[in-house]
């Protein structure tokens, strides 16, 4: 009796650690994955604002910045981000912002091209470092 009494509160206490274990979060090999599964998400996006297409207007790439705001918090509250890396993104993302205030959704490329060149050359640099520093190259490719 007093062996089945004590194997059942190892049977819950066991148990309770499993659970307790499983809500603790996911690791932080799994932020970091999900992390640069956002970051490759948003390739094309920053590809958008590095090299605009002929003809795109002003509102295409506001629109290419605004997809960068919940990439960039999460990135700014992770402790897997290198200090200084996500905040060289959003600096790059307000410079590219300012740049094209003012100017009107429907306005075309030619009209803000020089104005973009310095803050696309700083969002290319920071989206880098983020990979980098996150390590989401795969070494093999």
């Amino acid at each position: 009796m007093y062996a089945r009494a004590v194997f059942r509160w190892v049977g819950i206490v066991v148990a309770v650690m499993a659970a307790a274990l499983s809500c603790s979060g996911p690791t932080e090999a799994e932020r970091s994955a999900a992390l640069c599964r956002d970051l490759e998400n948003l390739r094309d996006t920053v590809g958008v604002l590095v090299a605009p297409p002929p003809g795109v207007d002003v509102g295409i790439l506001r629109g290419a910045l605004e997809k960068l705001d919940p990439t960039i918090g999460e990135l700014e509250s992770s402790p897997a981000v290198v200090d200084g890396t996500a905040d060289a993104m959003r600096d790059a993302q307000e410079s590219f912002r300012d740049a094209i205030e003012g100017v009107g959704d429907d306005e075309r490329l030619p009209r803000v091209a020089t104005a973009i060149e310095r803050p696309a050359s700083e969002v290319a640099a920071a989206y880098e470092a983020l990979v980098e520093s996150l390590r989401c190259i795969d070494p093999a490719g």
